[in-house]
């Protein structure tokens, strides 16, 4: 946001410190840069200096930067620059000096003591030029002149070093001529300034150490002594909204319109910095003709609870979620997905489908419906599935392949097609806390030399198997309850389990689950059945 004077704050030259740090808030909150510039004719101390303050004083936000401008004549009989400030009844030459003076500190009684903590403590300085002669001590040099606005390192004064034409470093100056400067507020995440001095083509001058180099434009000098890139200023949240739901443009930054609104979407997260951000999905029902991608690490898409509705328009020629993951640590949560399996029956379709690169990542307090498949994940190390509400899937609510370290606890899965969790050709997958009923087939089901897994604490009901280890070695299957109907064995037929380990299971445990109907069965080799409940 550029605020030009103060034509944009809430009551103009009127507003508040309350006003201001309000106005600064919302902007925080919309991760939206301020950019406060000034073009003056004259300094005019009073305005600018009620702008200036509240602006230094008040907008201090996580990654924000607070950038003030400033340019105007001073009197050709020059300012003095790091002084006591006095008590001066006008503005005039004074007004010059206690304006420059005030943007290297804002404070509203600038006591000596409190510049030189207030400096150390808020990190804020500012640089500023002028064409006119300056004079130090009775040595004159004319000439432009750059120049940092700081407080001195003993504290007694708001001060300027200045750097003339010849090489001489002037402190407690006096200047004339045309000034102009600029103040920057740094809160903790913002980055740091842009250092100069050289182009494309050309290197630096000599005076920085070391020199930037041919090409280190738009880079800034570490405490390490090494040139780094800036990191990038584009805001790290958007959001997005549906004109269906009544959303206007003033309410987000990408409106969607009820029709392939994935490309909205699908705009926020690639506007995103590439150290990733969130994209806020406001209530409503938006209409996915293809694929959500999450293509870029440390990404979060966040809904606004069950009321966002992600609903599947389109068939997928190959395996492809609503959303579909494919970078590190990134995280879904708060938001429902409507598979649409009535129209859409491809056995393709899932609600979210997150491949290999998709490492660490975060599916959380999601409802999945109607979809061929609730949730995929394969071929990844690192993730979490937890408090998702997984129902009516046409086959699996959650499958898992060839993956290693995924945490699939406290969901709700009910009235799955075939098995509720199915986990494949997979090591250290944890089940735990889940609550499992109505699969068709099995509640739970290893397959495919799936290793060192944890199976704990679930509760599996009414599903046509409980827990079955067919391909499995080196689980825990611990502390779960399973039962069918109302427990009797009349509830079960062959076909129809509590817990069971094939032959093809080996050296597992399975110990401290209550089965009620039908008693554990073991067929494998090397496995230890014990203190398990049966009635």
């Amino acid at each position: 946001m550029l605020v030009v004077g103060n034509d944009v704050l809430p009551n103009g030259a009127e507003t508040t410190a309350a006003e201001m740090q309000e106005f600064c808030s919302a902007q925080a909150e919309a991760g939206t840069p301020v950019l406060v510039s000034y073009a003056l004719a004259q300094p005019v101390y009073e305005v600018l200096h009620q702008d200036v303050q509240l602006l230094l004083n008040t907008l201090s936000v996580p990654g924000g930067v607070c950038s003030v401008w400033f340019e105007g004549g001073v009197l050709p009989s020059g300012a003095d620059i790091g002084l006591p400030r006095g008590d001066y009844p006008n503005a005039g030459l004074e007004g010059a000096y206690r304006l420059l003076a005030e943007l290297s500190n804002p404070l509203p009684v600038p006591a000596q003591d409190d510049l030189y903590t207030w400096a150390l403590a808020q990190q804020r300085g500012g640089v500023f030029s002028t064409n006119g002669a300056v004079t130090t001590k009775n040595v004159p040099e004319s000439g432009n002149l750059t120049g940092i606005l700081s407080v001195t390192e003993q504290g007694t004064d708001v001060s300027m070093i200045a750097f003339g034409p010849t090489g001489k470093i002037h402190t407690a100056t006096r200047i004339a001529g045309v000034w102009r400067g600029w103040v920057q507020v740094y809160s903790d995440l913002a980055p740091p300034p842009l250092m100069g001095g050289a182009a494309a083509a050309q290197a630096g001058s000599a005076g920085l150490a070391p020199a930037p180099a041919a090409g280190a434009q738009g880079k800034y000098l570490r405490g390490d002594g090494t040139w780094a890139d800036v990191p990038e200023s584009r805001p790290a949240r958007y959001v997005v909204g549906t004109s269906a739901a009544g959303w206007t443009a003033n309410d987000c930054d990408y409106l969607c319109d009820g029709t392939s609104d994935q490309t909205e979407i699908n705009a926020a997260i690639a506007a995103l910095p590439s150290g990733g951000g969130e994209v806020l999905v406001l209530d409503g029902t938006y209409n996915i003709s293809s694929s959500i991608k999450i293509n870029k690490d440390n990404v979060t898409i966040r809904g606004s609870g069950p009321a966002t509705v992600l609903k599947r328009m389109f068939n997928s020629a190959s395996a492809n979620g609503v959303i579909n993951c494919s970078a590190a640590n990134c995280t879904i949560h708060h938001l429902a997905i409507d598979g649409n399996k009535g129209s859409y029956t491809n056995e393709n379709n899932r609600g979210v489908y997150a491949t290999t690169s998709a490492a660490n990542f975060t599916i959380e307090d999601l409802v999945v419906q109607n979809s061929r498949d609730g949730i995929y994940i394969g071929g990844m190390t690192g993730g979490r599935i937890t408090g998702c509400r997984i129902k009516d899937s046409g086959a699996y609510g959650v499958y898992v392949y060839n993956a290693e370290a995924i945490d699939i606890s406290h969901n709700y899965i009910d009235a799955t097609g075939e098995t509720a969790v199915l986990i494949t050709g997979s090591k250290s997958i944890k089940v735990d806390g889940d609550t499992i009923t109505g699969s068709v087939n099995y509640g739970i089901r290893l397959i495919g030399s799936t290793t060192m897994c944890t199976l704990a604490n679930n509760v599996c009901l009414d599903n046509a198997g409980g827990i079955s280890l067919e391909s499995a070695s080196m689980c825990n299957v611990s502390d779960n309850l399973c039962m069918r109907g109302s427990g009797t064995p009349e509830d079960y037929d062959s076909t129809k389990i509590t817990i069971r380990a094939t032959s093809a299971s080996s050296n597992n445990i399975i110990a401290g689950n209550l089965v009620m109907g039908k008693n554990v069965e073991d067929s494998g080799t090397g496995n230890l059945v014990i203190n398990n409940k049966f009635e």
